[in-house]
């Protein structure tokens, strides 16, 4: 279907192109257009002008959300990739969303429709996921852990870490350090792998050199 027409109002952003037209807005308007100007029925013109103003309403709609999401989504990858460099640090994360245009409710929601997560949870997986590295390859004292890692004290990273992980930041390492000795001993007590020879493996050898040279 074509429908050609022209729109003077400045205020709309009218798309070029093809796009996706996801709730069938669209086709509902362009069906009823085309009854219309199929059926010609009294003050029809008229009515295809208003039908036409809709149509121009809700492609203007449909361009503005695009480039909204668009803008969104850089926002967020950035925001997403300044946590993944810092997490480290003391990070106001509202003072964060401010800088990005929305309040912090506002960019909690989108980032949690993105991400799965709010920023404070997501922030503080990188931070866990960093103490549990330190504490597993380090010898850290807990407190230098929880500096590095980006918690304010020891207790609040005590707590928080126990919260996530199910355990304290010394039964982690415990834990890890267990496992480390049990591996290590293993692999100094399994005997060394041995290929058995069999008593005809030379003779086995030379029929099968005899048998290539002959084919």
């Amino acid at each position: 279907m074509f429908i050609g027409f022209t729109c003077d109002d400045d205020r709309l952003m009218l798309p070029e192109g093809m796009f996706q037209d996801k709730e069938a807005k669209i086709w509902t308007i362009l069906s009823s257009l085309d009854d219309e100007f199929t059926a010609k029925r009294t003050h029809y013109s008229l009515m295809l002008d208003q039908m036409i103003g809709q149509l121009a309403i809700e492609l203007s709609r449909h361009m503005h959300e695009t480039l909204s999401l668009q803008v969104n989504g850089k926002k967020l990858l950035s925001f997403r990739r300044f946590l993944d460099e810092h997490f480290g640090q003391k990070l106001n994360l509202n003072a964060l969303a401010v800088e990005s245009g929305y309040s912090y409710d506002r960019f909690r929601h989108l980032f949690k429709e993105e991400t799965g997560v709010s920023p404070q949870q997501y922030l503080l997986s990188k931070r866990v996921e960093r103490a549990s590295d330190l504490l597993g390859n380090t010898d850290l004292s807990v407190s230098q852990v929880a500096i590095r890692s980006g918690f304010s004290t020891d207790a609040q990273f005590c707590k928080l870490f126990k919260r996530e992980t199910g355990l304290t930041p010394g039964k982690f390492r415990e834990g890890q350090r267990i496992g480390i000795d049990e591996r290590n001993q293993t692999e100094r007590l399994a005997p060394p792998h041995r290929v058995p020879r069999s008593p005809n493996s030379r003779q086995a050898s030379m029929l099968l050199t005899l048998g290539e040279a002959i084919l």
